[in-house]
């Protein structure tokens, strides 16, 4: 009986749709869409890392760069994502709905990642050809050859990355999501860190056999994927009587098409969530077009791509153990904190976090300096960015209508290449012409190209507010149902995980790692005054005391202000009343704040390696950064006001 009991777990039945799961078949499931996405990941992440190498040997513009590297797949998943996606989500066949576009699609991205590997050559023979379309220059040439093969890699790649996201939603069932979301990071991270240690170094010297390396490992990972992993039945899609008409004429099937247009464009735009689910998605993406260049910005750092490779690959490690411990201990605290919540803390606190990019514009360590503390903070940031990493697909399924997945994520796709593309090109138009303010050889401009990430983070903390009150008002953690005019009633019901409501004890110990944050900030100003003070550097003493000094004390002041407001909220919960604003849930701040003291500690290092009056002015940047870290936590509270009013004692 005993025996029975304890393997009651291992015998349970699991369905998703159609599909059922004894726990080793969705274990073996799990393990080939692991394999699946780490030959999809190094594949996928070639052009991205290596053609900027290229590019750079040829003396594109910032221009050509983003044109190539951003703008071309920007414009193609305006394209393809919307068409594929709401095909798929109608398509029915014994391979499923998904697998037949990954699968069809595959030998062309093969072929595409093989040209990539002989672009310099077609472009020396281009231009030895004289051929009168082209320049006669074998650099410029390699140009646009290398736009006319990322136009075609891009054009096969999204009929793949417009649908392989969906499978999870699709095949696993719901109490696996963050389990199997921790699995596919792992496989991510598995080619992360093999791409970044092992080939990354030396891709200048094996450029061409890495990409046809990588070719032959998508033909093959990719097909056995595609084998292996079974799709159930699906329902036929309601209300759409007209779509599945025949098509007996040029014109019907003209009707047919503009008939689904204009279904996709109506649902996908029928209420006010979904277009704020859209402006966040892009307002990442747009905020993401500055790290287009991070690899000539680590170059202007002193970097060599065996210290880039390095760094990733450390940080790819880190998170590797991290997503095993998501997979077999932290996963239950993605549903308890809840996936959307998660979600829409992790990005509020990247948005602080940005600002930390800005000590670049005053110095810069040296390489080893420079891979040994980037990995410092990633390992201090692992416990966010793993819980937030997991979170992320399931907050997609627990906000879309699961019947048409596919088409909802297609718009949000469509609306983010559309923005990133247009700012992307102004973007890069810009950031040549910024570089006109630079002695011709200087790559140092590169470096405010982390200003931009800043300033877009102003509106995506006001639309997260937004669309966090908007979802609670539909529902939110308990009643949440997709609004839906495709249905009789109006709505599609989506059953929300289990969550629980903020700590106490969580909030206290959360409190005082900020604490702990706000008495190391000031105790390091004192301390860099003083030395200043020490070696005879009276004007750098007054600017630590003046500056820094007052950032740091109006930091502890507003900290103590929001602090004591809040915990009076917690005991009017306690005492049976109703909390006058609203209380945050402890579970992402007590993973955040520490992360934001390891950063602070190492100042000790950076600012000693900095001229005197640049550390000061970092040392600012820090106190300041304590202060927006305050401010988000209070606007926490607000947005949570009505919506979490229950405490865990």
């Amino acid at each position: 009986m005993g025996d029975d009991s304890n393997l009651a777990w291992y015998k349970k039945v699991y369905t998703r749709g159609t599909l059922t799961y004894s726990i080793p078949k969705l274990a073996l499931t799990i393990f080939w869409m692991m394999v699946g996405y780490f030959i999809y990941n190094i594949s996928t992440t070639l052009p991205a890392k290596m053609v900027p190498i290229q590019l750079d040997e040829f003396g594109a513009s910032d221009f050509q760069k983003m044109v190539i590297l951003t703008t071309i797949g920007g414009v193609l998943n305006m394209i393809i994502c919307p068409y594929v996606s709401f095909t798929s989500d109608r398509h029915r066949s014994k391979l499923g709905r998904r697998i037949p576009f990954i699968l069809y699609s595959m030998p062309f991205l093969v072929i595409s990642l093989a040209l990539f590997a002989f672009a310099d050559k077609i472009g020396e023979f281009i231009a030895a050809e004289n051929i009168s379309f082209f320049s006669d220059n074998p650099f410029t040439c390699g140009i646009i050859v290398l736009m006319i093969i990322m136009f075609m890699y891009q054009f096969f790649y999204m009929y793949v990355g417009s649908v392989i996201h969906y499978l999870c939603n699709d095949i696993i069932p719901k109490e696996f999501f963050a389990q199997v979301m921790a699995a596919i990071h792992i496989a991510i991270n598995l080619g992360n860190m093999f791409f970044n240690i092992f080939l990354f170094p030396e891709a200048n010297t094996w450029y061409r056999e890495i990409f046809i390396g990588s070719a032959i490992a998508y033909a093959v990972g990719i097909l056995l994927m595609c084998l292996m992993i079974k799709e159930g039945e699906y329902p036929p899609i309601d209300g759409e009587d007209e779509l599945n008409k025949a098509s007996k004429s040029i014109f019907s099937w003209m009707r047919k098409i503009f008939s689904g247009l204009g279904i996709f464009v109506k649902e996908s735009f029928s209420h006010r969530i979904y277009i704020l689910r859209y402006t966040l998605t892009t307002l990442g993406a747009v905020s993401a077009i500055a790290f287009t260049y991070s690899f000539y910005l680590r170059q202007d750092l002193g970097l060599a791509l065996k210290d880039m490779g390095y760094t990733d690959g450390l940080q790819s490690m880190v998170n590797l153990a991290a997503y095993f411990c998501v997979l077999f201990i932290a996963g239950r605290y993605v549903n308890r904190w809840h996936p959307v919540r998660i979600v829409m803390y992790n990005t509020m606190f990247v948005v602080v976090n940005t600002l930390l990019g800005l000590r670049w514009l005053f110095g810069t360590l040296s390489p080893s300096a420079f891979i040994w503390t980037s990995t410092i903070i990633a390992i201090a940031y692992v416990p966010a960015t793993v819980i937030g990493g997991v979170s992320g697909m399931p907050y997609e399924m627990l906000t879309f209508p699961r019947s048409r997945f596919g088409s909802f994520c297609s718009m949000q796709a469509l609306v983010r290449a559309g923005f990133v593309t247009v700012l992307g090109l102004a973007f890069g138009k810009g950031l040549d012409w910024f570089h006109g303010f630079f002695p011709a050889e200087s790559t140092f401009y590169y470096r405010y190209t982390l200003c931009w990430p800043v300033f877009i983070g102003i509106f995506q903390i006001i639309v997260v507010f937004l669309l966090y009150r908007e979802w609670n008002r539909l529902g939110g953690y308990k009643n949440y149902a997709c609004p839906a005019i495709w249905s009789t009633t109006g709505k599609e019901e989506l059953e929300q995980p289990e969550y629980h409501a903020p700590s106490v004890r969580g909030l206290k110990a959360a409190f005082y790692f900020f604490d702990a944050l706000i008495a190391v900030t000031v105790g390091l100003v004192i301390y860099y005054a003083v030395w200043n003070m020490k070696n005879d550097n009276q004007e750098i003493a007054a600017l630590f005391i003046e500056l820094c000094g007052s950032l740091a004390v109006a930091g502890a002041v507003i900290w103590f202000i929001i602090r004591t407001k809040i915990m009076k909220d917690v005991k009017r919960v306690l005492n049976g009343l109703a909390p006058k604003n609203g209380i945050p849930h402890h579970g992402m701040i007590l993973l955040v704040v520490p992360y934001f003291i390891v950063n602070t500690l190492l100042n000790i290092y950076y600012i000693y390696d900095l001229p005197p009056k640049n550390g000061a002015y970092y040392m600012a940047l820090i106190c300041g950064i304590n202060i927006v870290l305050a401010f988000v936590i209070y606007l926490l509270s607000k947005m949570e006001k009505g919506i979490s009013t229950t405490v865990e004692a």
